[in-house]
């Protein structure tokens, strides 16, 4: 199982970037971008991962992953939201 929670757009712009690696085969990289322009914010994030030649047989995979979320203030009490997301694996 994989659940993968989107967060809420920050109001101060913000961005990160992670690589990970092992020795069993298994590579991902991450990046993700939240803030906020006026009433809009926004947050994306997404990864890659793949897995190949592991210890453990037939355990060779790609995954793809990309989810978005949109906030719009309607009022200080109200708000509508998006949200994206398209996973492949």
């Amino acid at each position: 199982a994989v659940n993968f929670l989107m967060g809420k757009p920050t109001t101060i712009t913000t961005a990160r970037v992670g690589i990970q690696a092992d020795s069993y085969g298994y590579g991902r990289v991450q990046a993700g971008a939240s803030g906020t322009v006026g009433r809009l914010g926004y947050a994306f994030a997404g990864y890659q991962a793949r897995q190949r030649d592991s210890w453990q047989t037939n355990s060779d995979y790609d995954k793809f992953s990309v989810n978005a979320r949109l906030d719009y203030a309607l009022s200080t009490r109200t708000k509508i939201w998006a949200s994206f997301a398209n996973n492949d694996y």
